[in-house]
C-alpha cells in the first residue's frame, strides 16, 4: 500500500523499537522521502523486548546508549538496576524506599487495597499519577472489579480522576509518579518485573508470593 500513501517524511522517530521486526522497520523507510534528510531515530530498551526473542540495535548505524536512569527515584533506580537496568541519575532525589509485600494470589486484591489507601492517605497522590500494574488479564479484570478506595480502569477507557489498572506487558511506555506491580503467580518473571518496576518515577510497591 506504500504507494497509495502521499505524504512523505523528512523524519520517522520510532518508540519501544526493541518490539519492531525488521521488515516493519523496512516498510517505514518506504515512507521517507527521496529527497530529504531520510532520517530515521530508534528508541529501543533492550531488556523490554518480551514478545518473542531479543534485540539488538541495527548493525552499520550510529548510536548511543543512556547509562543512567532519569526518570526514577535513586530507590526506585537502584531496585531498576538490580533486574538489569542503568545506573541511577546522581542527581536525583532518594525518595521513599521500595516496598515489597509478600501475597498469596487470594490476598493479592486486600494487599492492592491497602497500598492504594496508604499512598493516597499517607503522601495524597492522585489517582490520575497512580498505576497498578498486574501480571496477567484475569488478575487485572479482578482488580477492576473489586471494591477499592479509588476507581481503577483500563487503559482504553481512563478518565480523570480514576488509577489505571493494566497488565504490565500493556504498561510499556507509560510511566507515573506511583506504581503497584501486582505479580502473585507461583513463577516469578524478571523480565515483567523489571518492566513494571521502571514504569515507577517515585513510589514503587512490589506484590508477590
Amino acid at each position: 500500500n506504500a504507494a497509495s500513501i502521499t505524504d512523505r517524511f523528512d523524519a520517522i522517530i520510532i518508540d519501544e523499537g526493541q518490539d519492531f521486526r525488521p521488515e516493519w522497520i523496512a516498510a517505514l523507510e518506504v515512507l521517507l522521502d527521496p529527497q530529504g534528510p531520510r532520517r530515521l531515530l530508534m528508541v529501543a530498551d533492550p531488556l523490554q523486548a518480551i514478545y518473542g526473542s531479543s534485540w539488538t540495535a541495527p548493525v552499520g548505524v550510529p548510536s548511543t546508549v543512556l547509562s543512567l536512569n532519569v526518570r526514577s527515584s535513586a530507590a526506585v533506580s537502584r531496585r531498576v538496576e538490580d533486574l538489569g537496568g542503568v545506573a541511577p541519575n546522581p542527581d536525583a532525589p532518594e525518595g521513599p524506599a521500595v516496598r515489597r509485600v509478600v501475597a498469596q494470589p487470594a490476598d493479592a486484591i486486600a494487599a492492592v487495597r491497602t497500598e492504594l489507601g496508604r499512598l493516597r492517605t499517607e503522601f495524597d497522590i492522585p489517582p490520575s499519577h497512580i498505576a497498578v500494574l498486574a501480571r496477567h488479564r484475569e488478575l487485572r479484570d479482578q482488580l477492576i472489579d473489586s471494591d477499592m478506595p479509588v476507581r481503577l480502569m483500563r487503559w482504553d477507557d481512563q478518565e480523570d480522576g480514576v488509577v489505571i489498572c493494566e497488565t504490565i506487558h500493556r504498561a510499556k511506555g507509560l510511566e507515573r509518579l506511583a506504581v503497584i506491580v501486582v505479580a502473585v503467580d507461583a513463577e516469578a518473571s524478571k523480565e515483567l518485573e523489571y518492566v513494571g518496576s521502571s514504569r515507577a518515577i517515585l513510589h514503587l510497591t512490589v506484590i508477590n508470593a
